[in-house]
């Protein structure tokens, strides 16, 4: 890795890093990749840490969809939906934070089961 790049925070789903030399914030996160300068990753900071994650978590509208927590983008036909498990990655993430050690449960597992 280059020097002029620090890795600031990672976990299982992604990492944040910050290069010096271009003075950008790079956050990887599963399929999503965003490039930040000072400014505007201070304002994605704020943004996640305002979504009001218990309000969406519990919407009874967007009661078939597995991922109900959106983050607004300024391209009106785009919008990213999470679970309640990623948005909380995705937030320590950028919140800097160590990742939590967490017990799989029943609604980790995205497949079928079957029981014998």
């Amino acid at each position: 890795m280059s020097q002029t790049l620090k890795t600031l925070s990672q976990n299982k789903s992604g990492h944040l890093t910050y290069c010096k030399e271009s003075k950008c914030y790079f956050l990887n996160f599963s399929v999503l990749s965003f490039t930040f300068s000072h400014s505007e990753f201070i304002k994605f900071k704020n943004y996640l840490n305002d979504v009001p994650v218990k309000y969406w978590s519990s919407c009874k509208e967007n009661y078939h969809l597995k991922r109900k927590i959106p983050l607004h983008t300024r391209q009106q036909n785009l919008i990213l939906m999470f679970n309640h498990r990623e948005f909380m990655e995705l937030k320590s993430l950028v919140n800097h934070e160590k990742p939590l050690k967490e017990q799989l449960t029943i609604m980790d597992i995205d497949s079928p089961l079957m029981l014998n």
